[in-house]
């Protein structure tokens, strides 16, 4: 048979009918390699066809078998036993040496006699898998390269290729551009300067003349008394030039003359104007130090408040507030409603934060769960850095499976990717779980479901989401530094599938959002680099991320995910164009007056 390079490698998953749970799961991962056919009874045998021919035809064509075992299959007389004969019959055929079968113990089981030839590698316990995954991986990449065949994704490989196409045009058309605007001035240039010239001399002879007329109507006129001027009001007269023809003549209005006692005066309007910008600055101050405890914020019926305007006195004396910081509208606590799918939003002020972790604290924190710590694991999250967000909105909750289908149902949506969740095969378009996070959706799914909802809305940054769920303390997790528990969050396997959103309120963030530690890891609107934050320094300005990247970011930590994933400020990235069953998201918008 002819081998083509490119095609995907072949792998074929023998197992016994009662390990279906945990081959279902390493089935699914292997899917989303991209660069993987994986073959799975239950997935691939078609109503009618004979299940002894197709399998036999499937380990035929296989590159690599991967054989589960598990005290199901290993002493299990039937169908088991025959399908690894057959297994074993195949790998004789391979050439010495070549990667064909991989044993895979799923349990604390015996390894038979037959298979004792081939390293296997225990797939259990479950903070454990992740490592098991990889080492089969790296064996499935070996075996691939072997076969002379690709190892990329070739969606991914197409949006690469895509991605410099456009940017290739992209720097074309800037060039074209620049040039253009190059020639353009070469020519307009030397007549733009000469027009300038012209009024430039106009302007001096009219200023000029002004001068002289004003000065001899001066020296015919008697000398009015002198008077002084006030404080600030040389920093606030213009001056067109330094040529003292051309100074501007003062307008006589709204002089302030001295009575004998102006210098009491002046002390009083000093005193006044003092007394109005404390005060000023005492309103405006923005909330620091949000306490720990459980806020159930109220949900507003309508996305309309009233506020009263502070008066800002229009003194000369009157201290001048930060420019960044307008007057506030909204305090935490508040919220206001979605119109197109009922999502109560939560309000989170403008202030600095900090954002990141230092992987020394990320590590020692982990350590507190586990053993198999490695503080390479946390070098994305450094250095921590100051950041500064302006006021915005967030969603409470993580979208649900009754939002989505509103958007679906708008035409705007695609579905998601699959129906099921991990455990229901019957999970979206159920009414049973309609208050239940979305899956299945990837990051364009995500960013359209947002715009959908209109008035700006997005996917929040990753400094955004960062802010809302740990607030201005540095807190290790949205309800504080104490360690995770089963009331505060779904997470490590103990549900073993999503819970409906808002099921842990006293898991909630300081602005009141819930499910920001586990349940579902959420898209944010940042590529990942592992390496970016090193690039912002300190005091950076509303963020918005990498201009590219190896993938999108992920944050918040899902319902099987361990106690040092779910922490507040751990990152991870994932392909955008995929989907899986523990990624959903959430969306955000600025206030009107910050949105561009």
């Amino acid at each position: 048979m002819t081998e083509t390079k490119n095609r995907p490698l072949r792998v074929f998953l023998c197992h016994a009918s009662d390990d279906k749970p945990a081959v279902r799961d390493l089935y699914r991962q292997l899917c989303a390699e991209g660069w993987l056919d994986v073959w799975l009874d239950e997935e691939k045998l078609l109503p009618g066809q004979e299940w002894d021919l197709e399998i036999e035809k499937a380990v035929e064509e296989a590159d690599v078998v991967l054989v589960s075992l598990s005290t199901h299959s290993v002493d299990k007389e039937g169908y088991i036993q025959k399908e690894l004969r057959f297994v074993l019959n195949i790998a004789d055929q391979k050439p010495e040496g070549a990667i064909f079968i991989v044993p895979i113990r799923l349990n604390d089981c015996p390894t038979p006699r037959r298979l004792r030839m081939w390293q296997y590698v225990d797939y259990f316990p479950k903070d454990r898998r992740k490592w098991a995954y990889e080492r089969i991986l790296q064996s499935l990449r070996l075996r691939a390269a072997r076969l002379g065949l690709s190892v990329t994704n070739p969606a991914e490989e197409k949006t690469r290729l895509e991605a410099e196409e456009r940017a290739r045009k992209e720097a074309e058309a800037k060039a074209k551009k620049d040039k253009e605007e190059h020639d353009r001035k070469a020519v307009e240039e030397p007549k733009r300067k000469l027009v300038e010239r012209r009024t430039w001399l106009a302007r001096e002879a009219r200023e000029r003349k002004a001068a002289e007329e004003q000065a001899r109507k001066d020296a015919e006129r008697p000398q009015p008394e002198k008077v002084v001027v006030q404080p600030f009001e040389r920093e606030l007269s213009p001056s067109l030039s330094s040529h003292p023809s051309s100074q501007p003549v003062k307008k006589p209005a709204h002089k302030i003359k001295l009575v004998p006692f102006g210098i009491a005066a002046i002390v009083l309007l000093v005193l006044t104007g003092g007394i109005f910008g404390i005060n000023y600055i005492i309103k405006n101050w923005p909330t620091v130090g949000v306490s720990t405890s459980t806020i159930t914020p109220t949900i507003a019926s309508t996305a309309t408040f009233t506020a009263t305007p502070t008066h800002i006195p229009t003194s000369t004396f009157t201290p001048k507030p930060p420019t960044a910081t307008p007057t506030p509208r909204f305090g935490i606590g508040s919220t206001q409603v979605s119109e197109k799918d009922g999502m109560v939003m939560v309000y989170v002020p403008a202030s600095e934060f900090t954002m990141g972790n230092d992987a020394d604290v990320a590590l020692a924190e982990c350590q507190k769960y586990r053993s198999d710590c490695d503080r390479n694991w946390f070098v994305d999250e450094e250095p921590p850095h100051t950041v500064y967000l302006d006021a915005f909105w967030i969603d409470r909750t993580e979208v649900t499976n009754k939002m989505y289908a509103l958007c679906v149902a708008a035409g705007q949506c695609d579905p998601p990717g699959s129906s099921a969740s991990y455990t229901h095969p019957n999970y979206y378009g159920n009414s049973q779980y309609d208050d239940y996070p979305v899956v299945y959706v990837s990051w364009d799914d995500a960013s359209a479901y947002c715009a959908w909802r209109g008035d700006g809305t997005r996917l929040p940054t990753e400094a955004e989401w960062e802010k809302a769920a740990r607030g201005t303390d540095e807190r290790t997790y949205p309800w504080g530094n104490t360690s995770p528990n089963s009331s505060l969050l779904n997470y490590n396997s103990i549900v073993g599938d999503t819970t409906a959103v808002g099921n842990y309120p006293s898991g909630a963030s300081p602005y009141g959002a819930y499910d920001m530690a586990g349940n579902v890891w959420e898209w944010v609107y940042d590529w990942y680099q592992s390496g970016y934050y090193a690039t912002l320094g300190d005091n950076a300005s509303n963020p918005q991320g990498p201009s590219s990247g190896d993938g999108r970011v992920l944050r918040g930590g899902a319902w099987g995910n361990l106690d040092g994933n779910v922490r507040s400020a751990n990152r991870s990235g994932y392909y955008p164009s995929n989907s899986y069953y523990y990624i959903g998201f959430r969306c955000s918008r600025l206030l009107p007056e910050f949105a561009t």
